[in-house]
């Protein structure tokens, strides 16, 4: 076996496309369009390994380690699918304090007002 048999297609793309003497900008928008993406890479892992453990009935370990090895890619690729809301603190200062209006409907208004005369 060659060794470019045995590398990705991205490595024969790369290696192709350096040769073709193309300017940096066309040789960069190649490997763009050709390259293999890290997420995509993660993304068919993870979904291979959840077939795996899936298709696994018969042996529980092998099955655990299939769900174990889909759990951590997950746990990878999560942050690039999912990402963290950032925490927000509002405030206000000394010169310009916060302050908020709440509008209730009339009903609520009536009822209160009514609550309020009996005690």
């Amino acid at each position: 076996m060659k060794v470019s048999e045995k590398l990705p297609a991205a490595y024969s793309v790369r290696a192709s496309v350096e040769k073709s003497g193309l300017p940096t900008r066309a040789r960069n928008k190649v490997f763009q369009e050709a390259a293999v993406k890290p997420l995509n890479v993660m993304m068919e892992t993870l979904a291979e390994r959840w077939k795996l453990a899936q298709a696994i009935q018969d042996d529980p370990e092998a099955r655990a380690k299939a769900l174990n090895e889909a759990v951590a890619v997950a746990e990878k690729v999560a942050p690039y699918l999912h990402p963290k809301l950032q925490a927000t603190t509002i405030k206000g200062d000394a010169d310009n304090p916060l302050s908020f209006a709440v509008s209730l409907p009339d009903s609520l208004l009536l009822m209160a007002a009514i609550r309020g005369k009996k005690g």
